[in-house]
């Protein structure tokens, strides 16, 4: 899912939507944060403080490298981390199979907050 748009929207935002997501590209909105937020089978996952961290970080476009070097820890430690998220994540259900699943995972869980995205049909011309 790149996004969600509702059926009451305007024409030109849901062409925009539909433009943005067929190049590949998110579309983030209040209503996608609503309809996460209201999703009673989503499985919230327990994460350590030191798991959260290392995941907003790394969601946030970090690398193994950078991310280790704001904690004081190993590259290989980071991913060590990172794989345990991963595990936590696969456990619950919902799979974090690349740096963009993680991000998403961090934003329905609150680790990272809703990207403020608006639509705007002059990216078109």
């Amino acid at each position: 899912t790149l996004g969600v748009v509702l059926k009451s929207a305007s024409e030109d935002e849901i062409v925009a939507a539909v433009r943005a997501a067929g190049q590949g590209h998110e579309v983030l909105t209040t209503e996608w944060a609503a309809a996460i937020d209201g999703d009673p089978n989503l499985d919230a996952v327990d994460l350590s403080p030191q798991l959260q961290r290392v995941l907003t970080l790394y969601a946030s476009g970090g690398t193994s490298v950078s991310v280790g070097q704001e904690l004081g820890v190993a590259p290989d430690t980071v991913n060590e981390y990172l794989k345990r998220i991963r595990q936590k994540y696969a456990d619950a259900g919902r799979p974090t199979r690349t740096k963009l699943d993680l991000f998403k995972r961090a934003v329905e869980d609150g680790w990272l907050p809703m990207p403020q995205r608006s639509i705007n049909n002059d990216d078109d011309r």
